[in-house]
């Protein structure tokens, strides 16, 4: 309101783009890594927002923000929150806000993990067809199945017996890693389960499809 603000009124686009410079000029910064997404995409400056999130130096340290787990699972919610709310979540020029929204939590307990779980997710060919799809996995012990188009739940995987940290998919087979110490394989069109491989003493981490092999980290060192 400019008659109760007076002199010290700031118009909301030039704030925006006063930050987004700030941001520029010290994009490593904790309120750039928090910020510069959200502020760059509001002054109209998409191709600079979708450098920083193509960037896996500046991604890795922006989810590495927080002194502990939560915070960073705070972090991580927060800018995929802001990309969807900005329009850009399913933006072709950068795949990153979906694939955070895949890995939060293992990203939010180690956020070092953000290199195995990229190659965690090689394997799947966006035009598949499944290319429509988008799998989370929760601390609520589940895997679930979405439509990425209309939003629609599509599939509830239950089995797991504690957090499910890490999701990997090829063609029509998911892979969830877990705080359980297992890892499960599912069948994405009917999310039926289809084999519980049990070996590791730690929570499963990351995990890799590629073809018929399965690679999985652990916190057990393996």
């Amino acid at each position: 309101d400019d008659d109760l603000s007076g002199d010290l009124g700031v118009d909301i686009d030039d704030g925006h783009t006063a930050l987004a410079d700030y941001c520029s000029s010290s994009r490593d910064g904790a309120f750039s890594l928090r910020h510069a997404v959200f502020h760059l995409v509001k002054s109209g400056r998409h191709a600079e927002a979708f450098e920083l999130l193509n960037d896996f130096a500046w991604v890795q340290s922006a989810i590495s923000v927080g002194d502990d787990e939560a915070q960073r699972r705070a972090t991580i919610g927060n800018l995929i929150r802001d990309c969807v709310e900005l329009g850009i979540y399913f933006a072709p020029e950068s795949d990153t806000p979906r694939f955070l929204s895949k890995a939060v939590y293992a990203l939010s307990y180690d956020p070092n993990e953000l290199a195995s779980q990229v190659l965690a997710r090689l394997g799947h060919d966006s035009k598949d067809p499944l290319g429509d799809t988008i799998v989370s996995g929760s601390n609520d012990k589940t895997v679930r199945i979405w439509n990425a188009t209309s939003g629609e739940e599509q599939h509830v995987l239950k089995g797991h017996s504690s957090a499910v940290v890490s999701v990997a998919i090829q063609g029509d087979t998911i892979v969830s890693g877990s705080s359980d110490n297992t890892v499960r394989i599912w069948n994405a069109t009917s999310g039926e389960e289809q084999h519980v491989l049990k070996g590791h003493s730690g929570w499963v981490n990351s995990v890799a499809i590629q073809g018929d092999t399965i690679v999985s980290g652990s916190n057990d060192g393996t």
